[in-house]
């Protein structure tokens, strides 16, 4: 009898434990967007909680991971504050590591394209070249060009697109560098006539 008791009592325990576990909250994981999300910020719309776990950059004819600085940069996107002027329910927006650079150091730009209310498309599949970007005033890529074939993923918004290619400079002159976007979105689309805002780089010798 007291075999069966003993039985009895580990039965009952072994149920208690198991219905803890099962009652226990999941931890956050990587979502299918390849982002990784993160707890609610006041004042950030739900679409920015996403942020990017992954940046991709070409390597000749391949595609690979970028830099984890980069990927850190982009993830201060939902923060920053220095966002490009929304148009028509969208805005571009670039920004760097820093803001003081030395000379002949690299500059690397991470471009975003948020699209904040209803009714628009992002064609996030890249890395998406970068076209109109302006350097000092001087067009420093490839000019706009409406010329392109687009098979890939389209999100409806509102959403937010980092798939592009990071940009890279130097400077041999101390002293202020301005740079500016001009090309948001997939070349298919025409000009959306965005305008990023302008980084304010201090070149130092």
């Amino acid at each position: 009898m007291n075999r069966l008791i003993r039985r009895f009592l580990s039965i009952l325990a072994l149920s208690a434990f198991l219905a803890g576990c099962s009652g226990s909250e999941p931890q956050h994981k990587a979502s299918d967007s390849g982002t990784s999300q993160q707890q609610p910020i006041a004042g950030v719309p739900k679409y920015l909680l996403a942020r990017p776990s992954e940046l991709y950059v070409r390597d000749g004819d391949k595609i690979v991971n970028a830099p984890a600085e980069d990927i850190s940069v982009a993830r201060r996107y939902p923060e920053f504050q220095d966002k490009g002027e929304l148009r028509k329910g969208q805005r571009i927006t670039i920004m760097t590591a820093k803001t003081t650079y030395r000379l002949e150091e690299e500059v690397r730009v991470i471009h975003v394209l948020e699209s904040p209310e209803a009714g628009h498309e992002l064609h996030v599949m890249g890395p998406k070249q970068i076209q109109n970007e302006f350097v000092d005033g001087k067009l420093a890529s490839p000019a706009r060009t409406g010329l392109a074939v687009y098979n890939g993923r389209v999100m409806k918004s509102p959403g937010v697109d980092f798939n592009y290619e990071i940009s890279s400079y130097t400077f041999d002159k101390p002293g202020e560098h301005t740079i500016e976007w001009k090309g948001g979105g997939h070349p298919i689309q025409a000009d959306l006539k965005l305008e990023s805002n302008v980084l304010r780089i201090t070149v130092t010798e």
